[in-house]
């Protein structure tokens, strides 16, 4: 979070962007409407994040033998 700005990563697919003052709900991604936000939120991503070998950064889950 950053303010009211909510940023979410799922995976290696783009940053979801939420205003949640205006969006409590999550429903409306603005990602592409502010680009200075998601470029924010990725730096503080990026900085914050620490690396661990059970949760690889775009890594694909293993496959389960069944």
């Amino acid at each position: 979070r950053h303010g009211d700005w909510k940023g979410i990563r799922k995976g290696t697919k783009p940053l979801e962007l939420y205003h949640l003052a205006d969006d409590l709900a999550e429903q409306h991604d603005v990602a592409a409407q502010h680009p200075d936000v998601v470029a924010q939120i990725l730096r503080d991503m990026k900085e914050a994040h620490v690396d661990s070998p059970e949760f690889p950064l775009g890594a694909k889950p293993a496959k389960k033998n069944r």
